[in-house]
């Protein structure tokens, strides 16, 4: 393998430490660098469930998930989910024009009032 590094304070310290830099594909000048085509076939929303728990950062009761996906879960399992977790996929901290996704106390408050789960 070879890479073209220019003589700087990185590449010295990379030398000096026997490693190897290896950029981020997203800072790549060519798309098709790393572009492997893949073939995704549809998959049970258990086996997504667990997928989705085993590399999430946060931890899910993975029942839940699945009664999310399956719309089975009760209203108010659902409003305690959201309480729970919202803020890990809604960032209330950002404008937003939509007055709902305002802040989490909306958005419960909205779902409490208006969802039918």
């Amino acid at each position: 393998m070879f890479k073209y590094s220019p003589i700087n304070s990185y590449s010295l310290r990379n030398l000096q430490k026997n490693q190897i830099f290896f950029n981020n594909p997203i800072n790549f000048n060519d798309p098709f660098d790393t572009f492997h085509p893949a073939e995704f076939k549809e998959i049970s929303n258990e086996l997504f469930v667990k997928f989705y728990s085993r590399f999430s950062k946060r931890k899910f009761d993975e029942n839940v998930l699945l009664e999310i996906l399956q719309k089975s879960i009760s209203k108010r399992d659902f409003i305690n989910f959201c309480n729970d977790h919202i803020e890990y996929f809604i960032d209330f901290n950002r404008e937003k024009e939509n007055e709902i996704l305002k802040s989490k106390s909306n958005f419960l408050s909205y779902i409490n009032n208006n969802s039918e789960v």
